[in-house]
């Protein structure tokens, strides 16, 4: 179901590129840092881990636009064995404005779908997925080389539900992400 959605996202997206002014899209690939914020943790888990996204754009004027990206979150390990994967989907409205010479600063609100995946020893959910839509949102700064190319760096936080019964985490993830703008 969940890859169903993003094919259709992305593909809807890549329709309205040919039928829309192709200089209003931008897609991105990112990479960085994800920690993960729970209330469980203890000394010794591994609450951070390597994030990677992709995403993709309209740029309704120079100032606002809206965003649907897709994030591996990366991996929760605790001590003692067991870990949490987490991915998350979301759709955002993107506020920017310009600060300097091809440099921007952005914030972000929208919703995400964040998925995580039990595999904690010992747990009696283990291997399920809980899926959780909510508020997530972001802050960052970009700089444009060209028109075509630029590179942003940017923090988002998601809310991440490992099972139905356990206390809600947050994720936040830090990115650097290069940007292709049609």
């Amino acid at each position: 179901m969940k890859k169903t959605m993003i094919t259709t996202l992305f593909a809807a997206m890549a329709m309205a590129a040919g039928v829309a002014q192709a200089e209003n899209f931008y897609f991105g690939v990112g990479v960085g840092q994800t920690k993960f914020n729970s209330a469980n943790a203890v000394a010794g888990d591994k609450t951070k881990d390597t994030s990677y996204s992709l995403l993709g754009g309209y740029n309704l004027n120079e100032n606002f636009g809206a965003e649907v990206s897709y994030s591996q979150l990366g991996r929760y390990t605790v001590v003692g064995g067991g870990s949490l994967d987490a991915t998350a989907t979301s759709f955002v409205g993107v506020a920017r404005t310009e600060v300097a010479p091809n440099c921007e600063v952005f914030g972000k609100i929208g919703v995400a779908s964040v998925s995580a995946k039990d595999n904690m020893i010992g747990s009696l959910t283990l291997g399920t997925t809980t899926t959780k839509t909510d508020v997530t949102y972001g802050l960052g700064a970009g700089y444009k080389f060209n028109e075509s190319f630029g590179i942003r760096a940017s923090w988002d936080r998601y809310k991440v539900q490992p099972t139905a019964a356990a206390q809600k985490a947050t994720a936040d993830s830090f990115m650097l992400t290069g940007v292709y703008s049609f």
